[in-house]
């Protein structure tokens, strides 16, 4: 009960956020609002119960609103989708496994100049970010010679995220970065008796900014 309480807490702040709007037409020209999309690739560790830790490959992306909160600190938001794909050994037989996660990221970034220099200072930045997010394991597919097994909405669980990267102002409206992000789940997702969570979730992400007036 207490899990599911703190899940829906975390998913109405997440909603409450989306749904800001900004009124102020005399900011355009300081827009305090990006559309951001990321794509990511990466590596990730699957802990499992009564399995050895498993090894795999990981892509998928984010699709974020990030909100202004001063000259260099942001407040972002959204879904993402992940898709972690291992091969392991289920009574001595291979089989391959593919999780499919939908992401829902909070995330708090913060962008250091790199110059002195006013008209070099908003151009390259570094940026540094944390967050917390929620993952639901909406797919899990085993396949092996002697057939597939799938199963939906296996659980739910939270994390905590890093990132670090450099972000380019390609110009008023568009910046583009590309960063280093790290997730470790803090809770497991648990059914029937199994348990599972995801450590040391490493990608290299591209961003796409777009700054809405």
């Amino acid at each position: 009960m207490k899990k599911n309480i703190l899940i829906s807490t975390f998913f109405l702040f997440c909603s409450s956020i989306l749904l800001a709007q900004t009124t102020d037409k005399d900011e355009a020209n300081n827009s305090k609002i990006d559309f951001v999309v990321i794509p990511k690739m990466g590596f990730g560790r699957i802990f499992q119960s009564n399995q050895p830790s498993l090894n795999g490959f990981v892509n998928g992306g984010d699709i974020l609103v990030s909100f202004k909160l001063n000259k260099s600190s942001f407040i972002s938001t959204g879904i993402g989708y992940t898709e972690f794909n291992a091969n392991q050994t289920i009574f001595g037989k291979a089989a391959s496994l593919k999780n499919t996660y939908l992401h829902f990221p909070v995330n708090y970034t913060s962008n250091y100049t790199f110059f002195k220099s006013k008209t070099d200072s908003d151009k390259v930045l570094l940026s540094i970010g944390i967050g917390l997010y929620g993952n639901n394991l909406f797919k899990q597919e085993v396949e092996t010679v002697d057939g597939n097994f799938s199963e939906k909405n296996v659980g739910w669980n939270i994390g905590f995220s890093t990132y670090l990267g450099i972000k380019f102002n390609v110009s008023d409206m568009m910046n583009i970065g590309v960063g280093m992000e790290t997730n470790n789940d803090w809770t497991k997702i648990k059914k029937d008796g199994e348990s599972q969570k995801m450590d040391n979730l490493t990608t290299l992400n591209l961003t796409l900014g777009y700054r809405i007036k």
